[in-house]
């Protein structure tokens, strides 16, 4: 099967083996000092010194395409320690992969359309906690004009916040559901990370 990863913290997509996120940017520095800081606050932002959104398209086990995004607001609001919203905006012109004609075109009409439909949003509507710092995140996910409600898994410690979903693309009309084979895989794994 096809899949399509995004990953938040920030980085998107082609054929090659070109990577836009080094992997030593994937890992999040330890800020225990800061632990305490964190968890008390009413309200978490991203530090985006610290953080990235990235998307690698795969089909099966061969990683086809990496990019990510540049420009996004993220906030998350706490009560007690415990995540009781969260709100994320991508700015989707700010897309960036290993190929510029690669980003022309997921850019243009044909895909994201970044004209049109500048931005992609997401808005929480309930966190429940699973088993220790993990979670279900349900909300709105809207983008490409389209908004559906999703339901992401989480990771949100004190340090650091990961949240992963895979979704159809073309439910969000994007791109040509016949063009899978040349085209971006059809399921995209999104993840987010901030610290």
């Amino acid at each position: 099967m096809a899949t399509f990863s995004l990953v938040l913290s920030t980085a998107l997509l082609g054929a090659c083996t070109t990577t836009i996120t080094e992997e030593e940017d994937r890992v999040l520095p330890e800020v225990e000092e800061m632990m305490d800081e964190v968890a008390a606050a009413d309200t978490v932002t991203a530090d985006m010194d610290e953080s990235y959104i990235a998307f690698t398209g795969t089909k099966g086990e061969e990683k086809v395409h990496e990019g990510k995004f540049n420009q996004y607001t993220f906030s998350m609001k706490r009560e007690e320690g415990e995540p009781k919203s969260i709100e994320l905006e991508i700015g989707i012109g700010s897309m960036e992969t290993e190929i510029d004609g690669l980003t022309t075109h997921l850019l243009s009409e044909d895909f994201f359309d970044a004209e049109s439909f500048p931005t992609a949003t997401f808005s929480s509507k309930s966190i429940e906690p699973v088993v220790d710092n993990t979670y279900t995140v349900t909300g709105n996910l809207t983008m490409h004009g389209v908004t559906e409600s999703v339901t992401l898994d989480a990771t949100i410690t004190s340090a650091y916040l990961t949240l992963r979903h895979v979704l159809d693309r073309t439910t969000y009309g994007i791109g040509d559901p016949e063009a899978l084979d040349t085209a971006v895989p059809l399921d995209v794994k999104i993840v987010f990370e901030t610290n």
